[in-house]
């Protein structure tokens, strides 16, 4: 019972991966800022690399494998793309849905700290947080920069 758990909880968090891979990856897509396209795209390299690291764990626990996404996750991205063409592309909205779906990451993730996270993948878990948090800050860092730009130029 505790090993089928611990599989639905590390598939959480892989499927959470994936999601903010590809919303990371839509994101960088659709801003036009040279600034903001390389950290989306490294955000989306590092989402899918503790993806692919989970699912090592994961299969120690048997069960069904993780899905490669969400379903909330998919009209998040397809809202980031209507968003984006009914603002004439302001990447300031695309990045406010980027940090909302990574606000979701983080809840993701506190959730299986605080839960139940087996032992042997704790450590994992818990360095892969630090890790999107201080992505999280980076974007947050790189909104405020455009901002401050922006508000520079008017």
């Amino acid at each position: 019972m505790a090993e089928r758990m611990a599989r639905a909880v590390v598939n959480d968090l892989i499927e959470s991966c994936r999601d903010a891979a590809h919303g990371f990856q839509n994101a960088a897509a659709l801003v036009t800022n040279e600034s903001l396209r390389p950290l989306l795209l490294e955000l989306s390299d590092e989402r899918a690399a503790f993806a692919a690291e989970l699912e090592t764990h994961a299969q120690r626990f048997g069960g069904d494998a993780a899905s490669m996404g969400t379903a909330a996750a998919a009209i998040h991205r397809g809202w980031m793309d209507l968003k984006s063409i009914l603002t004439s592309h302001d990447e300031q909205g695309v990045m406010a849905e980027v940090m909302r779906g990574d606000t979701v990451t983080l809840r993701v993730f506190a959730d299986a700290i605080g839960g139940m996270l087996p032992a042997s993948i704790r450590d994992v878990v818990e360095a892969q947080e630090r890790q999107i948090r201080a992505g999280h800050r980076r974007i947050d860092e790189a909104i405020e920069a455009r901002s401050r730009a922006v508000v520079r130029i008017l």
